[in-house]
């Protein structure tokens, strides 16, 4: 993308001298040549190459929010999980006590 919004920056400062040498062109010859239709192209392809550059962005931050959103319920589930194997073995141990407790009654 940087690659691609530098080559149409450079595009743009040339389209901007050939517009100028036109323009003296235009006044030697007293003609009129225009180059309106290079300049709405350039700049509709330039403000595509920064809006796409915006939105890639926003997706990266996007990405590192989810990402980031991920990474605490992965270690919310696994503090869940420790803690029922935890609760099941004091389960285990308590009715083994109990039984214990009734056999030598």
């Amino acid at each position: 993308i940087d690659e691609a919004v530098n080559n149409a920056e450079e595009a743009q400062r040339l389209l901007g001298n050939f517009k100028r040498e036109i323009a003296d062109i235009n006044l030697i010859t007293n003609t009129d040549i225009t180059v309106s239709y290079f300049e709405i192209f350039s700049s509709k392809f330039y403000d595509s190459l920064i809006y796409d550059f915006v939105v890639l962005a926003e997706i990266g931050r996007s990405m590192d929010i989810v990402k980031y959103a991920k990474n605490h319920i992965d270690k919310a589930m696994s503090k869940l999980y420790e803690e029922k194997v935890t609760n099941e073995f004091l389960y285990n141990q308590t009715q083994e006590q109990i039984n214990n407790l009734i056999k030598s009654s």
